[in-house]
């Protein structure tokens, strides 16, 4: 009987909230539709329900898209509602709608009012820095501005900040050429190409070199092995490598001693273009991969190639390699379900049967697709 109460407690609780939240679900679905506010119906259930401030953030959105008379007002709403609700989640994205509202009508110094730089975006960002430039706050703003210049992507609302930079003379063919770089690395090449425009004419040549491997590997790459003599950034270089051996590995293996030749590179300086090869072998099952994995250095083997390299000497039927692959492994990954699981296989492989048996009970704990692997192997359920 106790039991039956508290079911039908937890029904009439679950219950209590229906009225409301069909009463919020349609209120959310007309200010969705840009239907008028209609916040002067609400009854008192619906303000009491635990999502009515999602409501209210949503009706202050639509009145910052509204008339002139319904933005002056909104302004006022959101600031209120965002004090009263600072730390819900609900306040983050009506900070936002509401600064980047701020920033089309220019009204700056509400915007430095409302603005807080931590989990800002970094167009939130930028248009802070607008601010403060229009208004004279521009204590810091130079650091601060170079701060954001420093990312390998557009940012389209810092222009004028950007602008303001250079102007002042800020923007060094230092600033210039690290942006590019990031740009590079993160292969961004279109966006790296307008940037290199802004550096002085001495500063651009390795910068299209290293964007050219980027875009065209295969070609740049035949052309530095031609040509012994011509510099290239080591970084480039290898970009445009592991560029190549990810889209045509085929292509990279026929050439990988060429380039060793060419460039100079040894053994030990040669390790992360062997390390780029075979890790492409290995995703697409290319048996080849071992051969070159036994060219990298051990400095150059992080989880994800320790990972790879097993799974390649486990295809091969490499059993040993494949355990002292797993055995070199971090201890998170070695620990986890599916490498104690080939861990198993390979010590039985190698007829260390107690350590396979071991390895194979530690899995039966567990509840997932090794621990029933292991308990077949057992031969237990």
């Amino acid at each position: 009987m106790a039991s039956l109460c508290a079911v039908s407690a937890q029904g009439a609780g679950a219950d209590a909230y229906a009225d409301a939240r069909k009463a919020f679900q349609d209120a959310y679905a007309r200010v969705t539709a840009n239907f008028p506010d209609e916040s002067a119906a609400d009854t008192e259930a619906l303000k009491s329900y635990p999502l009515y401030p999602y409501l209210q953030a949503a009706r202050i959105r639509q009145a910052l898209n509204g008339s002139p008379d319904s933005v002056a007002r909104a302004d006022q709403l959101a600031a209120d509602f965002i004090a009263a609700h600072e730390q819900a989640p609900v306040s983050r994205g009506l900070r936002g709608a509401w600064l980047d509202s701020l920033a089309k009508r220019a009204k700056w110094s509400l915007f430095i009012e409302a603005y807080r730089d931590a989990g800002a975006t970094d167009a939130a960002r930028c248009q802070s820095f607008t601010a403060r430039i229009e208004v004279g706050k521009t204590a810091d703003l130079a650091r601060d501005i170079a701060k954001q210049w420093l990312t390998p992507r557009s940012l389209p609302e810092c222009t004028q900040p950007f602008a303001w930079l250079n102007a002042n003379g800020l923007l060094t063919p230092d600033l210039i050429e690290e942006r590019v770089r990031l740009a590079l690395e993160s292969g961004n090449v279109s966006f790296a190409r307008q940037i290199i425009q802004q550096l002085p004419t001495d500063r651009v040549e390795p910068y299209l070199q290293w964007a050219s491997l980027l875009e065209r590997p295969q070609r740049s790459l035949d052309d530095l092995i031609a040509s012994p003599e011509t510099a290239v950034d080591p970084t480039a270089l290898l970009a445009g490598w592991t560029r190549l051996a990810r889209t045509n590995s085929s292509a990279a293996r026929k050439r990988f001693q060429g380039l060793m030749s060419a460039r100079g590179l040894t053994r030990e300086t040669g390790s992360p273009y062997a390390r780029a090869l075979a890790l492409s072998l290995a995703w697409n099952h290319d048996p080849a991969a071992l051969e070159y994995f036994d060219l990298v250095a051990p400095r150059d083997f992080d989880d994800s190639a320790l990972e790879w390299r097993a799974r390649a000497a486990i295809l091969a039927g490499d059993w040993k390699l494949a355990s002292k692959s797993i055995v070199t492994m971090s201890d998170t990954n070695r620990l986890t379900a599916r490498w104690r699981y080939w861990a198993a296989r390979a010590a039985a492989q190698l007829h260390d049967l107690s350590q396979a048996q071991r390895l194979y009970e530690s899995l039966l704990k567990d509840d997932n697709y090794y621990s029933g692997m292991a308990a077949a192997r057992l031969h237990q359920r």
